[in-house]
């Protein structure tokens, strides 16, 4: 008998990643991420699988073994783990036996890569420019704790944090002698390295010059590492961006993800001749994003075929990664891994065999190997396995015509078990604003499963700004952060009311990043919302453009210009300066380690709510805030997590109708004050002024209306009857202090208060 999907399978997730082809096209080795529970952490270890048969084997037992690297004769598997301290690398017999360390950097070493002659490892490190020779933990605490000083933008990174003195730099290790060195130096950061096929040679992007946390270039560069150190050479892209880099086999051009002008649009697949010749763009005529990969954008480096003639690369279509392959001198395009709701989340290619992670509908990842030559594909695992009795609840695809002729992609999620009454409706932004949603499964957003089995419609829209259309669409709103999308958002909305999918009273707003933002700008311009959450928001676009560690570069190229040229634009697109006009409840979330959308956007708003027209309070026309803090984080782009299954569970959001009495309550959300997600996110502290029973329950009677208390009266208490089934059913008491605007509920068990947030 199947079930559905429900957040507590959200620690039960077996997924692949980071595939990686031996060299002669026989087995993959690949990272399998599961979680522990009890630590809060997830947990990766390597796996192999051969290509054509066999069951998949387990080959290390660490906690966080990442990015594995085959040995260009196959015996030996190179590797990242983080064992008691920052990654380093590790290197495994491909024939079994343990592990060796060889790497004790002090701040860890990044993903290895091995010379064609299988004598070196390259990679990129973070290096403390201020270290001396045979410094201890004590002077490296002292460093991290003086004051910071910088004439620079860049002293910050998201993921990161305070940089000081670090860079981060690109060393080669011996491995005859074991001897590893650092081959770059200087006040800025080498991208990740590639070898020529000569072994003598590395390739990477840098942003080198003074004032490039002014300006966005991040040229190619070659460096020799066969002698003394030497300073690299420019190799092309000297006014673009250059991201990850790749070498032609014969060694004449470098294969560059990147622009040639300004990062606005899309990333190009750049031939890059070392003779410095035209620069040709092989993926033109496709008119998509190139996805190298990246946390939330999935993606794979650039990669030549057996014929080393061709080259396998990724782009973003309709919201899905897929993979094509196109002639190295130039040529059409060919698709070899595509399809709707067809997700590849890595690439590895030997031969005429490749060696990929996809996604399907029903599945969050399985290691598939693709014949090219014949475009067969063989799923080689089975990791979901485990959840083969679970039913996920589709992703229904729709389109919707906006007013201006636009036609906006969408995906629905809900139970087609519930009949045709309208049901409360999510709305769930994505970030970026250059993200996209595709129809795969998503183990991330596990609450649009739980909010489908408690009733909800969930609705996800890829306005304009998502990637995967066209870069026309893809530029659609730089300069126009709301005031080109929200339509996107609203009419659709509009649309599944008068379809009667969604109830009008019961509709929310959620998002993450961009998402957070696009949330805060609906609320303050819209009140049609019933509920919403918004995380690792922004709301204030001027101080967003000083704080963020991109905020130069986004008020550059994403707001077409600074704060200082046109401050009343700021004003007019940052939601902040409408915050007055909000009446939605809204739950803030935010990691105090977030960098890209500083904790400070979340905290903007605060005391504007607490003076202004959103205090909160039980007994008000104007509805209640619900506040939420978080004690870490990072901003990872991804929508609120659980907010809605659980984050919102203990507290009740009403909308007030105009007379200010509390409207028909809308199907919320309940569960614990409490709770952990298990993907990185803390437990979140929250309050409200507004509590009730839990979805899918049935109201008995409808709350009362709750004016200021009578003279000799503080509280004012309204009970409510449950008829669900769920364990917790039976009475439910909510009461309210109107004097403090302090709300408890208490069950016949337990008893949980939540102080106000105003």
């Amino acid at each position: 008998m199947t079930r559905r999907q429900r957040i507590d399978d959200l620690t039960t997730f077996v997924v692949p990643e980071q595939p990686a082809l031996s060299p002669d096209g026989s087995q993959v080795v690949y990272v399998l991420r599961t979680s522990d529970a009890d630590a809060d952490a997830e947990v990766r270890t390597l796996w192999r699988v051969g290509v054509r048969d066999g069951e998949p084997q387990q080959l290390t037992r660490g906690q966080a073994d990442a990015a594995p690297a085959w040995s260009p004769d196959g015996s030996n598997i190179a590797f990242l783990r983080a064992q008691d301290g920052p990654p380093q690398i590790w290197l495994l017999p491909a024939a079994g036996g343990e592990p060796e360390k060889l790497t004790a950097l002090p701040l860890g070493a990044g993903a290895p890569l091995w010379s064609p002659d299988g004598s070196k490892l390259a990679f990129a490190a973070p290096v403390d420019q201020h270290a001396a020779a045979g410094d201890d933990d004590q002077a490296r605490a002292r460093r991290a704790g003086a004051p910071i000083e910088t004439d620079r933008l860049d002293y910050q990174a998201d993921g990161a944090g305070l940089l000081r003195t670090i860079r981060k730099h690109l060393h080669v290790l011996e491995l005859d002698t074991r001897q590893c060195r650092p081959v770059t130096s200087g006040d800025w950061h080498a991208g990740d390295p590639a070898w020529s096929p000569g072994s003598d040679k590395l390739a990477f992007a840098a942003a080198t010059a003074p004032d490039a946390d002014l300006t966005a270039r991040a040229p190619v560069y070659v460096l020799d590492v066969t002698g003394a150190p030497v300073e690299p050479e420019l190799a092309g892209l000297a006014d673009g961006i250059g991201g990850p880099v790749g070498w032609t086999p014969d060694a004449t051009a470098l294969l560059v993800v990147g622009t040639t002008g300004s990062p606005s649009g899309h990333n190009r697949l750049l031939r890059v001749p070392l003779d410095r010749s035209a620069v040709t763009d092989l993926a033109a005529c496709l008119d998509r994003n190139v996805m190298p990969g990246g946390p939330g954008y999935p993606g794979a480096l650039p990669q030549f075929s057996g014929d080393k003639q061709t080259v396998l690369f990724c782009v973003r279509d309709h919201g899905c990664t897929h993979v094509y392959s196109v002639p190295a001198a130039g040529g059409t395009p060919s698709p070899v891994v595509t399809g709707a709701g067809r997700n590849v989340l890595g690439v590895s290619v030997s031969g005429t065999m490749a060696a990929i992670v996809l996604a399907t509908p029903t599945s969050f990842g399985e290691v598939v190997v693709v014949d090219l030559a014949a475009g067969s594909e063989s799923v080689r695992t089975s990791h979901g396995a485990s959840l083969a009795a679970v039913e996920l609840f589709a992703r229904q695809e729709r389109e919707f015509t906006i007013s201006d002729g636009t036609v906006v992609q969408g995906w629905l999620i809900r139970d087609p078990a519930r009949g045709g009454q309208p049901r409360p409706l999510l709305l769930d932004i994505h970030g970026g604003p250059h993200n996209a949603w595709n129809g795969a499964a998503d183990p991330v957003h596990l609450y649009h499963q739980e909010l489908a089995a408690r009733g909800w419609t969930v609705l996800l829209l890829n306005p304009r700004a998502s990637d995967g259309y066209g870069e026309q669409f893809f530029t659609a709103a730089l300069g126009r952060w709301g005031e080109a999308d929200a339509r996107d958002f609203l009419e659709p909305v509009d649309q599944l009311v008068a379809e009667g999918v969604a109830d009008p009273a019961r509709l929310a707003v959620a998002g993450y990043s961009y998402g957070g933002f696009m949330t805060c700008y609906l609320t303050s311009r819209d009140s049609r919302f019933a509920a919403a959450v918004a995380g690792g928001l922004v709301a204030d676009l001027v101080s967003m453009a000083g704080t963020s560690d991109a905020g130069h570069f986004l008020s550059e190229y994403e707001l077409a210009g600074q704060p200082r040229a046109d401050p009343q634009r700021y004003t007019a697109l940052s939601p902040l300066a409408q915050v007055g006009n909000v009446r939605t409840p809204t739950l803030l979330m935010h990691g105090t380690g977030d960098m890209r959308c500083p904790v400070g956007q979340a905290e903007q708003c605060t005391p504007r709510c607490a003076s202004g027209a959103c205090r909160p309070g039980w007994c008000s026309t104007r509805t209640p805030r619900i506040c939420s803090s978080s004690t870490a984080g990072l901003h990872t782009g991804s929508t609120s997590t659980g907010a809605w299954s659980s984050g919102l569970s203990s507290t009740r959001v009403i909308r007030p109708d105009q007379a200010g009495h509390e409207s028909t309550p809308p199907d919320g959300s309940a569960g614990s004050a409490r709770w952990r997600n298990g993907t990185g996110y803390p437990a979140l502290r929250w309050a409200s002024c507004a509590c009730g029973p839990a979805p899918g329950t049935n109201w008995s009677r409808q709350p009362t209306e709750c004016s200021t208390p009578a003279p000799g009266s503080r509280r004012q208490r309204t009970r409510y009857s449950r008829s669900d089934p769920s364990p917790r059913s039976g009475q439910r008491r909510s009461s309210c202090n109107c004097s403090t605007r302090a709300c408890s509920t208490s069950t016949r068990r337990s008893r949980t208060r939540y102080p106000s947030c105003g």
